[in-house]
């Protein structure tokens, strides 16, 4: 008696044309999670995910950003900042057809935001970095300010109308403290604590309304601008200086 012979079918997951595969997103995933090489690397991560909807093959996340958020714990401006900041690497690297060049032409964010206000416009992208190559054989590490003068020197009316900084969705109170302190920002004296009611939190020297900001001892504090970030974060979460 002949014995049946059942065919057996692997599953694969099915991909629309130009969608990442999950083998593609573990990969990128790892580049991230491991902050690999240079925020480039993050941010190219991020560019090939978003593009390629890989974060939906995670299930659970509506939108590229919500996954950001829960996956990696990035706020939309940090990711946009980091994708922003590789998109421009990428249009020096363009000009430079050199990867390496590149990478030390715009060394971190910080550069790359400058570079950014050119990066849309390639001829003058182009006289830019041959002014900071000829200056970066005398620098030991090339900094934002170079880009500035190279870009006011050969695109003024671009170096006239800089970057309009982020304004927060809500104003601060007045007597908002910008910097860790435990002086009050107000009567400028340590008073012995900060009392708090159902309006907030008060000094306890002067009565003025503050904000106190809890630190945890194992954050990671920037050398440049002193902002707070998580501990085993790899990169700035404010300016983009490597931590």
């Amino acid at each position: 008696m002949a014995k049946n012979k059942s065919a057996t079918k692997s599953r694969t997951a099915v991909v629309a044309k130009g969608e990442m595969t999950l083998a593609e997103l573990n990969k990128q995933e790892s580049v991230i999670e491991q902050g690999e090489k240079t925020f480039v690397s993050v941010g190219n991560a991020l560019i090939a995910i978003r593009d390629g909807k890989g974060y939906k093959l995670r299930g659970g996340y509506n939108t590229f950003e919500e996954y950001c958020q829960q996956k990696f714990n990035f706020g939309v401006r940090q990711g946009q900042r980091l994708i922003e900041a590789a998109n421009t690497v990428n249009a020096v690297r363009a000009v430079l057809k050199d990867e390496k060049e590149a990478e030390r032409i715009v060394p971190n964010e910080a550069v790359a935001r400058q570079f950014a206000r050119v990066a849309n416009k390639p001829a003058t992208l182009k006289k830019v970095v041959a002014k900071v190559q000829g200056q970066a054989r005398t620098m030991r590490t090339i900094k934002a300010n170079a880009i500035t003068q190279a870009i006011k020197e050969v695109a003024p009316s671009i170096a006239a109308k800089p970057p309009s900084p982020k304004k927060p969705s809500k104003p601060l109170p007045a007597h908002t403290a910008h910097a860790m302190s435990d002086v009050c920002p107000a009567c400028k004296v340590t008073p012995k604590n900060y009392e708090r009611d159902e309006s907030g939190f008060k000094c306890g020297a002067c009565d003025a309304p503050v904000l106190l900001h809890v630190v945890s001892l194992t954050s990671n504090v920037c050398e440049s601008c002193s902002a707070v970030n998580k501990a085993g974060a790899k990169f700035c979460i404010n300016c983009g200086e490597a931590l």
